[in-house]
């Protein structure tokens, strides 16, 4: 549990050959506490190659515009099962951390990200989707091929902490969100968590595209504000997400598909219409919204696989917000050029 009196953090940096990511390296820091005080630490690193899911995966990931095809993807040849513990997550993803480190806590490990809440001092803008989120906390990627294992699913349990959550009532929905994208250059299909009760595991799955190759990433978010974050010692006043049992494995073709993961835009970037698809012949209201959370456009009723004019857009990145019959909320974004 987050509450436990004893963790430790694991800091990853990337070795980078030119543009390719050639090594990982770990250290390993073991923290006892009692209460908030630090009574022990000791540490340990270790250089190791990165995982067989990764492979010369550009720097331009999440820090320029290249493009999306831009990487090489090894193919997957059995279903996978990460449990993080004993460091066996680093096997199969790259983990990038920007302005925290991860911790881990106990012996029943995962991967987990937090953020310190104290700094929530400030008014902020309510977090409408995804539209104020300004900085990742961490960033977890990998590369999927798995054109030889038929139809497959991307399953994982997620715990989310609010330290704050009483305090600022208000900021529930802000302070501990996962948002998950499959992005093969043509499509980006995503779900976003952050609404979960907290302090409890739930279990989540996106049905994968058939024959899927791609990039797989999960983009943490933590304490979002005007202040950045913090390093505190103090394992009882942060924000964050547990992430355990990720799994890629068969599908059956007989889950309950949520709406988020049963849409496609295309063409995407396009210069002058889009359609959007939903795989269980659903009709949906569409919002779109300008990168800075401006109303565009509403419109109600739209049947599956309808063409939109976006002409009179102009050239930028657009937010759709879709709402089904069941009053289910995904976001889909598009290029317009």
């Amino acid at each position: 549990m987050i509450r436990s009196k004893s963790g430790s953090q694991i800091f990853i940096d990337h070795e980078l050959d030119g543009v390719k990511i050639k090594t990982t390296t770990i250290t390993l820091t073991r923290d006892l506490t009692l209460g908030s005080d630090l009574v022990y630490r000791d540490t340990l690193q270790l250089n190791k190659p990165a995982g067989n899911l990764v492979s010369t995966i550009r720097n331009s990931i999440s820090k320029d515009n290249s493009s999306q095809n831009d990487f090489e993807v090894p193919q997957i040849n059995s279903l996978i099962n990460v449990k993080f513990s004993n460091l066996d997550y680093e096997e199969y993803f790259v983990y990038e951390n920007y302005n925290i480190p991860i911790l881990r806590i106990g012996t029943n490990d995962v991967f987990a990200t937090k953020g310190q809440a104290s700094f929530f001092t400030q008014e902020i803008p309510c977090l409408d989707d995804l539209r104020n989120i300004k900085n990742n906390t961490d960033i977890l990627f990998s590369c999927l091929d798995v054109t030889n294992l038929g139809k497959t699913k991307l399953s994982f349990d997620i715990q989310q902490f609010r330290a704050d959550s009483l305090k600022f009532p208000e900021l529930w929905d802000n302070t501990s969100v996962l948002y998950v994208t499959l992005e093969d250059g043509n499509q980006v299909i995503s779900k976003l968590i952050k609404s979960q009760k907290e302090g409890t595991w739930e279990h989540h799955e996106m049905i994968l595209p058939d024959n899927y190759v791609g990039k797989l990433k999960f983009n943490f978010y933590n304490n979002l504000g005007p202040d950045g974050f913090g390093l505190s010692q103090e394992i009882f006043d942060f924000d964050a997400i547990l992430m355990d049992n990720v799994k890629i494995e068969k599908s059956t073709g007989i889950e309950t598909v949520d709406l988020e993961n049963d849409l496609q835009i295309y063409p995407n970037p396009t210069s002058d219409f889009i359609n959007i698809t939903c795989r269980s012949n659903q009709t949906f209201d569409c919002k779109f919204f300008t990168s800075d959370g401006k109303l565009l456009k509403n419109i109600s009723g739209v049947a599956n696989a309808s063409k939109i004019d976006v002409s009179e857009f102009q050239s930028g990145i657009y937010f759709i917000k879709v709402i089904d019959q069941n009053i289910s909320v995904s976001m889909l974004h598009f290029v317009k050029k």
